[in-house]
């Protein structure tokens, strides 16, 4: 691969710093992809790569069609060629979709921004979702301080339903009578 004409103003990521796509730094690419929890597309190209110039384009026009559900960065692998080789890209341009610190998707090919889009999509798909984190009792409950007050105008057998099972009031906990 040697130099070509897609350099300057014509350069695939000149395309895409104006399209306002994230290019990688040395810092992020310190601690990437082990940082990365939700999906995030990464498009490795070269400055002088005309099939990076053509397929600029369409990956400029990929966030827009994903509705923010995996945000497209980039990685020039002239300035940061220890990313590339230890993605494993061999050749450019690659579309790269990361999840929870691992690799679930990799397309080589050029492809129109919808063709991209389905394969990101059809990807997704297979993107364990997060982790959810148990709330503390009390912690998230509504902000007018009444997630702990006892239904005092409510009997105690009225607030058993058909089923058996006690109505609970917004925080969670059985309502009750004091008595």
């Amino acid at each position: 691969m040697g130099e070509s004409r897609a350099t300057g103003e014509d350069s695939p990521l000149t395309i895409l710093a104006s399209a306002g796509i994230e290019m990688f730094d040395e810092d992020a690419i310190e601690n990437w992809p082990k940082s990365v929890d939700e999906p995030e597309l990464v498009a490795f190209l070269a400055p002088w790569c005309e099939v990076c110039l053509a397929a600029a384009p369409a990956f400029a026009a990929l966030p827009g069609k994903l509705d923010g559900r995996a945000p497209l960065r980039a990685v020039d692998t002239d300035r940061h060629p220890q990313a590339a080789e230890r993605m494993n890209v061999r050749s450019v341009p690659v579309l790269v979709l990361f999840a929870r610190g691992r690799e679930i998707a990799r397309r080589t090919e050029m492809a129109a921004a919808e063709d991209l889009k389905g394969f990101v999509e059809r990807a997704l798909k297979d993107v364990p979702p997060p982790e959810v984190k148990k709330k503390e009792p009390g912690k998230d409950g509504p902000k007018d301080g009444k997630a702990g007050e006892k239904r005092a105008d409510v009997k105690k057998d009225e607030l058993k339903k058909d089923d058996g099972a006690a109505e609970t009031d917004a925080s969670g906990a059985a309502g009750t009578e004091q008595g």
